[in-house]
């Protein structure tokens, strides 16, 4: 599986890409065969799983009727990354998630340091600021949009991520025309995207 990606004949690659994963799949089959019908049932389907996860992540080859699906665009993404607008958000939704653990085992783990904790609140803070500034940068609307995405990080960092995101957002209109980022940055915005209120 892993030469398909070095391959530039599509056709080529994709054919490459699944009998990997076929053959991947029957190993996983014999390997499991020691441990029974329940070994093997097991095996199948983690083996299928992480072909599956594989194929999304980091390929063009998994299609669902007659639409590809992959993690990554093709096209210029406005946050810096091939990452659609959205899933870059329930990216930074899920991330929230691990971040909001932490002020839980402060509270559970008292010889978790202080100086950890300020580190989390700076993280939220200054990743709020940057997408912040990224949307004011490409006249995006809040959070591009992404209003319930934006609602969970929000509520999972305990208000840190909003209070960064919306002080660059309305703040940051200075610091971009002083940089002369309006006209002059690479990033493209949303579709829907609107110069916001000056």
């Amino acid at each position: 599986m892993a030469f398909a990606a070095f391959r530039d004949d599509k056709d080529y690659a994709l054919t490459t890409h699944w009998v990997g994963a076929a053959i991947t799949t029957a190993g996983s089959i014999v390997m499991g065969a020691s441990s029974g019908l329940e070994g093997v049932l097991e095996g199948l389907l983690l083996t299928v799983c992480l072909i599956l996860l594989y194929t999304y992540a980091r390929t063009p080859f998994l299609k669902v009727g007659k639409k590809t699906r992959t993690l990554f665009s093709a096209e210029p993404e406005p946050y810096g990354t091939k990452l659609s607008t959205p899933k870059t958000w329930w990216l930074l939704a899920l991330l929230a998630v691990g971040f909001s653990v932490y002020p839980v085992l402060t509270f559970v783990d008292s010889q978790v340091s202080d100086w950890k904790l300020v580190v989390c609140v700076a993280v939220a803070l200054l990743v709020g600021a940057r997408f912040g500034y990224l949307d004011r940068l490409v006249y995006n609307r809040i959070s591009a949009g992404q209003y319930i995405q934006f609602v969970l990080v929000s509520i999972l960092t305990a208000g840190l991520f909003p209070v960064g995101y919306l002080a660059m957002y309305y703040g940051g209109r200075r610091l971009i025309a002083k940089t002369g980022g309006y006209g002059r940055h690479s990033r493209h915005p949303t579709r829907d995207a609107v110069p916001p209120p000056r």
